[in-house]
């Protein structure tokens, strides 16, 4: 699994890579995630429309935005993750 790390940069490998970095951005942000739309494409993809908040952990703002996130799936799991405005 390839997976965006949207807060550090680059990409994780791996679903230990991407549940160590869960945890670790969990301890520094509160981010909630919630869909606003679900679009089929070719290939196996799905974009998803979400409105993302992020805060950190005094409850100040980082961002607020409405973003797409794009999941390719492979045999029924998700094979990768993107991240698009």
């Amino acid at each position: 699994m390839d997976w965006p790390n949207g807060w550090e940069g680059g990409y994780l490998h791996g679903c230990d890579a991407v549940r160590d970095y869960w945890f670790r951005q969990w301890k520094e942000l509160d981010p909630i995630v919630k869909p606003v739309s679900f679009l089929q494409l070719p290939d196996w993809k799905l974009q998803v429309g979400v409105h993302q908040l992020v805060k950190n952990l005094k409850g100040e703002v980082i961002s607020d935005s409405v973003i797409k996130h794009t999941y390719t799936f492979e045999m029924n799991l998700i094979k990768k993750m993107e991240i698009g405005s």
